[in-house]
């Protein structure tokens, strides 16, 4: 098969998300032989900055193609919608056509190279920015979906309501995530198939795995408030667990980091695998996930998680497992983290559950023959 994957951000310097989750599936099927290709932006970050080089390139068996968005998203894009962003509120399709445009990165050549490409399916992922929407309109009989959704309110408005009942095939990532976008759209003629996401096999040694105890938690992925960077930063500063935190990720909002808080910024693959490897535990605060790779590294090093209990699809994946704990206020998030900073049995017996779970459920092999039986 040929297939073309569409996605606003691509390569190695993209931590986690729904765009790492694209590499994890292209590189994998251009592996067995197929033609993969990706259209993306030359963006590495949201604010469609011109960033890489514009142009065609073989990235670990995969043809990528970048294009130079039209412009920068607006600064003030969070300001300008921050009414329709939290209500999902768009008063006509003219408003919602603006808001897509707005939100970027508009991809100008899109529909020519996809025409001039002509796949056999191309992949839309995640759903909610303007390249997406464009390439499932392309050709819906040829689209497959990858929404990535969670519960936000802009998701049931004016500017998804035609696209998502449009594509022919659509990949859930959760039930959780398949129930909310059954909820939301019509989607009874749509083929469907509910499929996680793979455990990546570590690829370093690490060196310090057998250090007697684990003595800090773990918060991997972009640090800004809906990732729930502004909670674990009011708990450290309202008192003082008994972990130390390390926030590692992009920089998006900085925070005022109390004491018990570093900040590492952006960190390469093997210092990534290190830290999960040897957390006490791994915490993702967020409330908005369509799947956690985070949380499945963390299960396929044997460490425990402590996920938001507010984000149905942690919870799920925590449910699932047995590898974890949910808290839904910051008591409880403190709670959790004491519980497993001073219980190394029941932090040990927790990390055991995920790696059996990962082991007997998240093999890439065979998510990619289901999704490549799908996808045919």
């Amino acid at each position: 098969m040929h297939l073309v994957f569409v996605t606003p951000r691509y390569g190695q310097a993209i931590v986690g998300g729904a765009e790492s989750a694209v590499r994890s599936f292209a590189t994998r099927i251009a592996a067995r032989g197929h033609e993969v290709e990706v259209i993306t932006s030359t963006s590495i970050t949201l604010d469609w900055e011109d960033q890489l080089p514009v142009g065609t390139s073989l990235e670990d068996g995969v043809i990528v193609h970048r294009l130079r968005p039209r412009r920068p998203r607006d600064p003030q894009f969070g300001l300008l919608y921050r009414q329709s962003l939290a209500t999902g509120y768009l008063p006509d399709s003219t408003a919602a056509s603006q808001f897509l445009l707005d939100q970027g990165p508009i991809l100008d050549e899109l529909w020519p190279l996809l025409d001039r490409l002509n796949p056999d399916r191309v992949i839309s992922y995640p759903l909610l920015y303007w390249p997406n929407v464009q390439a499932i309109r392309w050709n819906p009989a040829r689209s497959v979906l990858h929404p990535a959704a969670h519960p936000e309110a802009i998701l049931a408005s004016l500017a998804y309501i035609d696209v998502v009942p449009s594509a022919r095939r659509i990949v859930l990532q959760t039930h959780a995530e398949q129930q909310l976008v059954n909820r939301l759209f019509p989607l009874a003629p749509t083929r469907q198939l509910v499929l996680g996401l793979g455990r990546e096999e570590r690829r370093y040694p690490i060196a310090s795995q057998q250090l007697p105890h684990r003595s800090y938690l773990l918060a991997l992925g972009r640090v800004q408030a809906d990732k729930g960077a502004r909670l674990l930063a009011s708990i450290y500063r309202d008192a003082r667990p008994s972990l130390d935190l390390i926030l590692a990720g992009p920089i998006v909002e900085p925070i005022d980091a109390p004491p018990g808080i570093t900040l590492v910024g952006i960190v390469g693959d093997q210092e990534r695998e290190a830290l999960i490897a040897n957390a006490r535990a791994v915490v993702i605060a967020s409330r908005y996930e369509s799947f956690s790779l985070v949380a499945t590294e963390a299960m396929n090093s044997g460490v425990p998680i402590i996920v938001n209990g507010f984000n149905p699809v942690l919870v799920e994946q925590v449910e699932n497992s047995g590898a974890g704990v949910a808290f839904r206020n910051a008591a409880e998030l403190l709670g959790a983290i004491e519980l497993l900073a001073n219980d190394p049995v029941l932090s040990h017996s927790l990390g055991s559950n995920g790696l059996r779970y990962v082991a007997a459920n998240l093999s890439w092999d065979s998510i990619i023959d289901r999704y490549l039986d799908f996808l045919r």
